[in-house]
């Protein structure tokens, strides 16, 4: 075969190198020679990396020791405090040798009654000495961190303001949750002397010491309240201080990083091409010093040909720049995702150059009453097969097509391409007694194309399913003949403690957990996601709205996708539509969230212009063309107008009234609240011209911090619409960061019929509690609580389903009541605690569920996702150690086991992780991490020449160690 296949660029060199850049708005203009890419570039000193790499997951180094984000910390150095009021105070040569000592992280109020008044202003000082001479010598900006401070704020360095939060005579609550960083003026930091740093702060105060407790009494200074966590703003990957976004991007830091790789021989006949699945965020492609081309869209793939520029001994060198405010989630930097190179003929298949389409199935028929599984007795197979002539005269090709269909014949098609030149082909096949492809039956075939010109062949595989889809506001949407509602989520595109790093099997697994707990349909919010992801889509049996952007000529940060958006949507919509065109999973597409130009005349026509350029570049699939709108009004109706469905984000309350007024308009709930869950079923059951809905979101993902929320603390956390570092995570998913179930989707798993029954204990609550706009109670499928005997605990029960019209609940086999069920299938009880086994069942069946009581953990246990997974890097295993009982029980209330872990054989530790969004603790080139609810998660990686068997053990002071073996099997 003379075309090789495509061969995954794993292993290459990465480094920061010590340049920054700044791109301008507008299409980023070519920049100078960068001595990184140049061929002979000493690049020993690099650390060697496996692609897909994300650098914003990996640890930080000491901020003092930063070289791209330097930074200064001086929370927990010694300190003078003085209560009162004076100017001087921030000089450096005041005498501050007569106040009082203090330590960073104590509430002020313990150094005196003084600090207890209400409306108190007092001083810090701190005498700094620069003990890393880098610092003064830094190219990048210096930043003074202190942290969270209780109440406003000015901050001095020797005698210079440098920053302050808040107004300093009436602080406000919000100024008590924020963390501070200031960029100190170049040549204001001293080396050859002490710096003297003076911080002036104003707390609201009162009387107390310690959290806020809801009584108008604040604490003062730097104190650390433990309502809000640890306040030191570097912790693992996560800078609170410096992280440009801040919450938006879970606290994590980009800037810049560059890649290089040899290039191996390429055959003087053949052409080579590099392709990226996706790096993040702009991209700048060198081989040997010359620039092949500028990338700004992080999440579309993109090609570069790479022929004339070989040389027989060739670098390809990638410089990756995510700076500044480009984004509303974490995203990642770097190449996270899959790079390959690909050597063809000059007359070869070009890129996503085989398009598949199924047309005229008839004989549909239907094989089962509960589930959609289909057949049908004949189809047509029509294959597109575009054809690239890089050659110098014109090519007579052949063109022969199959498919993996019993008794199906090949086409055949003879074309001439002209030199320099594309020219499309389509073959037909015709095909009978055919599997169709649905969530239930994601039955999958194969095309095979094989081109030939002269003695050379190409050769490409393509997957596809066979199905019917149609959308209408009278029978919805329909798969196969059969309406069908989207139970949906929407999912960003990182792998938790993976980051953004698109590993296949990281990928798979979000795909196979969403499945598991009943989900058919995923929105791809707000992005393409990766090849691996879609496959897994389509192999499992998940219907996809494949999303383009998140906005367009108008951001929503200053440094976003609309700097690029004019010169680049075309290009990065055809990289979108042509990559996965031949996906059946992929049901619609939409061509933006949210967009901030939707009420615009502007925005009216690009939601025109995207929708057609869609409609011709996917022209007869059948998909629908959407756009998610958030609260939705008649206003919208311009914007809508052009789309096949319309996407309503939190607008349920307009699916009537808007029926009313254009009954023919198809509505999708594009984003909904998980508390609202219920109401808004309740409308998609009923409703035919809505089609289902995506709850926003399916999976936990790192930024957005704490969106999804809820407290009773009482303390400065409490009704708070999002709590500082170190929450890292937007904590609204149904699945947490990895892969466990958490309680709204035990009560979603009821509502959509996956499993008949289940139960929710509420923890017990020191305050009334406030629940975000995203969030779900405090609730756990637990009776294991550390409260008193007799401490009445909230319960509920959820069930759906023939005889489930009252809960009976039971404890120790004592019935204690029993409840009829609301409308939304939830029976409430109030239970006075006593260890033992809860009980709830369906009166009338013999349905039940059971929580038991664990005691002290006593031993780690083991379990993976998969004990035989390929000897291969894209493949992991996902294995869970648990902090059990004596009886073999998960103890949910062991929340801080360190568990170390250790890994011997063909494999390595990848990462380590737990769902605890407020937990930013290292999850990459590490072998400890704390248990959070009794339990955490290895990944593990094969790695090594030869497959074998991995053996992972995990550890923790006074438990009995675990032990599990992981084989690898050869590719």
């Amino acid at each position: 075969m003379l075309t090789t296949p495509n061969e995954n660029v794993l292993t290459t060199l990465f480094a920061h190198c010590g340049v920054t850049s700044n791109i301008p708005p507008g299409p980023p203009p070519p920049p100078p020679v960068e001595p990184c890419a140049k061929f002979d570039y000493q690049d020993a000193a690099w650390r060697t990396v496996d692609t897909p790499h994300d650098w914003s997951i990996e640890d930080l180094p000491n901020g003092e020791d930063d070289t791209e984000y330097p930074e200064i910390q001086p929370r927990y150095g010694s300190w003078k405090l003085k209560q009162g009021d004076d100017p001087s105070y921030s000089s450096p040569t005041y005498d501050d040798s007569q106040w009082a000592a203090a330590k960073g992280g104590t509430d002020w109020r313990a150094y005196g009654s003084a600090f207890a008044a209400h409306n108190v202003t007092g001083w810090y000082r701190q005498h700094l000495t620069v003990t890393n001479p880098h610092l003064c010598n830094s190219s990048a900006a210096v930043t003074l961190s202190p942290g969270i401070i209780m109440g406003s704020d000015e901050t001095y360095l020797n005698g210079i303001k440098i920053g302050a939060t808040g107004n300093i005579t009436t602080p406000a609550q919000g100024d008590y949750t924020t963390c501070r960083s200031y960029s100190l003026p170049a040549g204001l930091l001293h080396c050859d002397k002490d710096n003297t740093l003076a911080i002036r702060v104003k707390s609201i105060g009162g009387p107390g010491n310690g959290s806020y407790t809801g009584d108008g009494n604040y604490p003062g200074g730097l104190f650390d309240d433990p309502d809000l966590g640890n306040t030191l703003g570097r912790i693992g990957p996560f800078d609170a201080a410096l992280s440009p976004n801040g919450r938006s991007y879970g606290f994590s830091l980009g800037g810049v990083g560059w890649y290089r790789k040899a290039v191996p021989t390429i055959p003087a006949e053949k052409r080579a091409y590099i392709r990226f699945d996706g790096v993040y965020d702009v991209s700048e492609v060198y081989i040997n010093g010359v620039l092949l081309g500028v990338h700004p869209y992080g999440y579309t793939t993109f090609q570069y040909d790479l022929t004339p520029h070989l040389t027989g001994k060739d670098v390809i060198a990638v410089k990756v720049l995510n700076e500044g405010r480009n984004s509303r989630w974490y995203s990642g930097s770097g190449i996270y995702r899959h790079v390959w190179l690909t050597i063809v003929d000059p007359v070869h298949i070009n890129l996503w150059g085989v398009r598949v389409q199924t047309t005229d199935i008839s004989g549909i028929t239907s094989l089962s009453d509960t589930q959609q599984i289909h057949t049908a007795t004949a189809a047509t197979v029509a294959i597109t097969v575009n054809v690239t002539n890089d050659g110098s005269t014109a090519a007579s090709v052949g063109a022969v097509a199959s498919v993996s269909v019993a008794g199906a014949s090949s086409a055949k098609e003879t074309f001439s391409v002209a030199p320099g030149t594309t020219t499309a082909t389509q073959l037909h096949i015709s095909v009978s007694n055919i599997k169709l492809w649905s969530p239930d039956s994601p039955t999958l075939y194969s095309a095979a194309v094989t081109i030939t010109s002269g003695a050379n062949t190409d050769v490409v595989n393509v997957s596809f399913g066979f199905r019917t889809i149609k959308f209408s506001a009278a029978s919805g949407f329909q798969l196969n003949g059969v309406t069908t509602k989207l139970q949906g989520g929407c999912v960003h595109h990182a792998n938790g403690p993976l980051g953004a790093a698109a590993i296949d099997r990281a990928d798979e697994r979000r795909v196979e957990t969403l499945k598991k707990h009943g989900y058919n349909a995923i929105r791809t919010s707000h992005n393409p996601v990766s090849p691996a992801f879609l496959d897994a889509c389509d192999r499992l049996g998940i219907m996809v709205m494949d999303e383009a952007f998140d906005c367009w000529e108008k951001g929503k940060n200053t440094d976003d996708y609309h700097v690029y958006f004019d010169a680049w949507w075309q290009r990065d919509l055809q990289a979108m539509v042509h990559r996965d065109t031949n996906h059946p999973s992929v049901i619609m597409w939409s061509i933006g969230n949210e967009i901030p130009m939707r009420g615009t005349p502007a925005g009216y026509n690009l939601s025109k212009v995207l929708s057609d350029y869609v409609r011709v570049l996917d022209s007869g699939s059948g998909r629908a063309v959407t756009s998610a709108y958030p609260f939705v009004r008649n206003s919208a109706d311009p914007f809508f107008q052009y789309l096949d469905v319309a996407g309503y984000n939190y607008s349920p309350d307009q699916y009537q009234g808007d029926h009313n007024r254009l009954p023919e308009r198809i509505m999708v709930g594009t984003e909904s609240f998980p508390k609202d869950s219920y109401e808004m079923w309740s409308d998609v059951w009923s409703m035919s011209w809505v089609i289902g809905d995506f709850i926003w979101t399916a999976m936990d993902y790192l930024g957005e911090t704490s969106i999804g929320h809820a407290t009773s603390s009482g303390g400065l956390d409490y009704g708070a619409q999002s709590l500082p570092f170190p929450w890292h995570d937007a904590y609204c998913g149904d699945i947490d960061l990895v892969g466990h179930q958490k309680p709204q989707s035990v009560y979603r798993t009821v509502l959509w019929g996956v499993v008949p029954i289940s139960m929710l204990v509420h923890a017990p609550s020191p305050h009334a509690e406030k629940v975000s706009g995203w969030g779900w109670p405090n609730d756990l499928d637990s009776w294991t609580w550390p409260v008193a005997a007799g401490t009445v605990l909230g319960v509920r029960v959820f069930a759906k389903g023939p005889g489930c019209d009252a809960a009976v609940l039971s404890l120790n086999g004592k019935r204690l009541g029993t409840v009829a069920f609301e409308a939304n299938y939830s029976a409430y009880f109030n239970v006075p605690y006593a260890p033992g086994t809860l009980t709830a069942a369906c009166n009338g069946s013999s349905t039940n569920v059971s929580l038991t009581t664990a005691t002290h953990p006593v031993r780690l246990e083991l379990s993976a996702d998969r004990q035989t997974i390929a000897h291969s890097k894209t493949d992991l295993s996902y294995v869970t150690v648990s902090a059990v009982s004596a009886d073999g029980q998960r103890v949910p209330t062991a929340n801080a086991v360190q568990v170390t872990f250790g890994i011997e054989g063909a494999g390595i530790l990848r990462a380590v992780g737990n769902g605890n969004p407020a937990d930013p603790t290292s999850v990459l080139h590490t072998t400890t991490k704390s248990t959070w609810r009794g339990r955490a998660v290895a990944v593990v990686q094969p790695s090594g020449a030869s497959a074998g068997d991995i053996t992972l053990t995990a550890s923790a002071p006074g438990l009995t160690p675990a032990k599990i073996v992981i084989s690898t099997t050869a590719m």
